[in-house]
């Protein structure tokens, strides 16, 4: 892992039948070893279901307008501020199955953190990649 060291990692699905040293407890061995903290945050991944109400319809994928609408909730907000406390004291990582961060709600949750305030950053295969909103 690199992009300045990350002290926390966060990911949804604690297991992986393809790659078995990413099954929650192997990962955290692995990263403890580091001195990196693992933290499973079910509550911030995807596969949700989009709002029958929703105000987000440009978007086209409906497991991102799905996400849109988780984030316009108050269960959202709330996450967003337990985050600002790991964050505050820790360097974070969000961890998922996706490798490509456009292809992924790690987008609209790097969306998120950068209004926010936060410095955001992909880690790819060797590099790091600055976030931008998107220009839509």
């Amino acid at each position: 892992m690199s992009c300045d060291s990350p002290r926390t990692v966060l990911r949804r699905w604690p297991a992986s039948r393809r790659y078995p040293h990413f099954n929650r407890a192997l990962l955290a061995a692995s990263l403890k070893a580091s001195d990196i903290e693992y933290l499973w945050r079910g509550d911030l991944g995807g596969f949700r279901k989009p709002a029958s109400d929703s105000r987000n319809t440009g978007w086209r994928v409906a497991a991102f307008r799905a996400y849109a609408d988780f984030m316009l909730t108050d269960e959202f907000d709330q996450i967003m501020k337990e985050m600002e406390t790991i964050a505050d004291e820790n360097r974070i990582a969000l961890m998922c199955a996706e490798a490509v961060p456009w292809r992924c709600h790690r987008q609209l949750l790097a969306d998120a953190f950068l209004v926010r305030g936060w410095t955001v950053r992909h880690i790819m295969d060797d590099s790091c990649r600055e976030h931008s909103l998107p220009t839509f």
